[in-house]
Order: structure tokens, then C-alpha cells, then sequence
């Protein structure tokens, strides 16, 4: 995005998908319910929030 390629992209961040799996799976395994639909923290970046958002990026 920095080199005006992209206007935007959009993260579905395997990071938290990840550890947020496991933390869950290891609940139910304890006898924990969830609703039926858990979902995860997505984020939407555009060219103008680049410069400031890719230092923050861990991937």
C-alpha cells in the first residue's frame, strides 16, 4: 500500500485466529459451552492509515 499498489486491504489475523482456537478448544474440552458462532477481530486498513498501521503489524 505504501507504493500505491493497493488502496486497501483487509486482515483476518491468523495471530489471534490461532490462540483463540486453542483457548476455546481447551474450555470445551473443560466443559465450557459457546454460542454457536464466535467471531474472531477483523480489520480493514486503508493506503491513507499505512504508514501508521505497518509498524504495529506482527506479520
Amino acid at each position: 500500500m505504501l507504493d500505491g499498489t493497493l488502496n486497501a486491504t483487509v486482515e483476518c489475523n491468523p495471530i489471534s485466529l490461532g490462540s483463540g482456537a486453542i483457548t476455546i478448544l481447551d474450555q470445551l474440552f473443560a466443559g465450557h459451552t459457546f454460542p454457536k458462532t464466535i467471531t474472531s477481530a477483523e480489520n480493514v486498513y486503508e493506503q491513507s492509515d499505512a504508514e501508521v498501521q505497518l509498524p504495529n503489524r506482527k506479520y
